[in-house]
């Protein structure tokens, strides 16, 4: 008896081969429909890509550089599962406008009768002719106090008074970088005066 007419002969392991082949086939291509339906009805998120294996003993087109068959890829069955929706702002409120950088408070405007005042408030004259020697000498140290680091309430009114001087002078003392040292060095250079070395003062 020929190994032929066996019940397992060659022609009959060719033929089961190829219909296992076929129902691996048919397998995979019922996978890979199924799996785009999952995708397509939202029934769950699917990433990477579904291969089918090769039957047994041969290669498939992948070896030569061609795409596999029956691949599916999460792009190309869903592509806008890849794309990230920005959150809907809610209707009715107004777009958050950024804050404005804060501004140095203003210094109130004074006129120059009441800086005087507010300089020479709580101090006692020794003799009546020294009003504007005290004056220039309170302005002079207030100034200097600054540029030394030491900050009086006083000293916008001091700023005030010591422009108006050098103004009546004839320099010019406003702009920028009239700073309180600037000022200082303008007064000694063109107001000239004997500053009071003693000066009294009384509690305010």
């Amino acid at each position: 008896m020929n190994s032929d007419e066996s019940p397992m002969g060659p022609h009959s392991l060719e033929q089961r081969l190829r219909q296992l082949e076929a129902i691996h086939r048919s397998l995979g291509e019922q996978i890979a429909a199924l799996r785009l339906m999952q995708e397509q009805f939202g029934l769950g998120t699917f990433y990477g890509t579904i291969e089918i294996p090769p039957p047994y003993g041969k290669e498939t087109k992948t070896a030569t550089g061609d795409p596999a068959p029956y691949s599916l890829s999460a792009p190309a069955g869903q592509p806008d599962l890849l794309a990230t929706p920005k959150p809907a702002e809610p209707a009715g409120e107004p777009p958050v406008k950024p804050k404005a950088a804060k501004q140095k408070p203003e210094v109130p405007a004074m006129s120059l009768d009441e800086a005087k005042r507010i300089i020479l408030d709580g101090y006692v004259l020794d003799h009546p002719g020294n009003a504007d020697r005290l004056l220039k000498t309170l302005v002079f140290r207030l100034l200097d106090g600054s540029v030394k680091g030491f900050k009086s309430k006083d000293l916008p009114a001091s700023r005030i008074v010591a422009r108006s001087m050098l103004e009546h002078s004839g320099i010019r003392s406003t702009g920028q970088g009239f700073n309180d040292g600037r000022l200082r060095g303008l007064m000694r250079k063109y107001v000239p005066f004997e500053p009071i070395t003693s000066i009294r003062r009384l509690p305010r």
